[in-house]
């Protein structure tokens, strides 16, 4: 039996280096996807319950690359809040490797919808708010467990528990370095590649509920993009791109990831 889960509320902040794309003039885009493309590659890693799925953080940026070509700039200079966004069928990656979606954003409103063969996947709404960032609230810390017998899950441990309930996460969806037993505090890697940062934000969220089921998550009511706070945060790290990390925060309570 699966279990959906509902993670509400998601605020982040990514960046994400691609090549400039062309204009659009209209507010529909047809995309088409083959992981056998190098840049696309990495979405062979994205296996759940033994069947390789298009990542749902993958249609977010299908938007907001669509975003940034009908105002005729680069997506990641553009910071936006996503809201009510609903994921209503998993898309299968078939054998051939090749997806066609058609990604359409209502002009004034932002309302957003994604077809795959004619039928709504995706649904939401995007809009541009700059310095989105300043107007996030200040949340306590989540208690944790301490002492000398407490032990912090890495790499290895957390996807071999995630494995155990029917996650088999590949490549660079394996991109959490470690986080506490509660699952309320971990650091993930960032390798230029914003789809996979926000699905592995979203495994801390899985590893931290106390169920084997296999969850997935059927709607965020919000997620708030800075894009001038990622790039600052990027700047104070170290120059060897290989260590960079963030350290993520899960506060079960408020149902809130950032």
């Amino acid at each position: 039996m699966h279990t959906v889960y509902h993670s509400r509320n998601m605020r982040a902040w990514f960046v994400y280096s691609y090549r400039a794309e062309k204009n659009i003039q209209s507010n529909e885009r047809i995309v088409k996807i083959s992981i056998f493309n190098k840049n696309n590659k990495y979405l062979a890693g994205h296996v759940i319950n033994g069947r390789n799925l298009y990542p749902g953080t993958g249609y977010l940026v299908l938007v907001w690359e669509t975003l940034g070509m009908m105002m005729g700039k680069l997506y990641t200079e553009i910071s936006v809040v996503f809201e009510n966004v609903r994921f209503q069928r998993a898309t299968k990656i078939p054998e051939d490797g090749n997806l066609e979606f058609i990604v359409m954003i209502q002009k004034g409103t932002g309302n957003f919808e994604i077809l795959e063969s004619g039928v709504s996947i995706v649904t939401g709404r995007i809009y541009v708010k700059k310095d989105v960032g300043q107007y996030y609230r200040i949340l306590p810390s989540q208690p944790e467990a301490a002492g000398p017998n407490i032990k912090h899950m890495l790499t290895k441990d957390f996807y071999k528990e995630l494995r155990l309930r029917g996650y088999q996460y590949n490549g660079l969806f394996r991109g959490v370095i470690g986080c506490n037993v509660e699952g309320t505090r971990g650091r993930i890697a960032w390798v230029n590649n914003w789809v996979t940062f926000m699905d592995c934000m979203l495994q801390l969220k899985i590893i931290g509920l106390d169920t084997r089921d296999l969850l997935v998550s059927t709607r965020i009511k919000k997620l708030s993009i800075d894009v001038n706070m990622h790039y600052n945060a990027i700047s104070k790290m170290s120059t060897d791109s290989s260590k960079h990390s963030f350290e993520i925060r899960v506060h079960p309570n408020k149902d809130v990831i950032r």
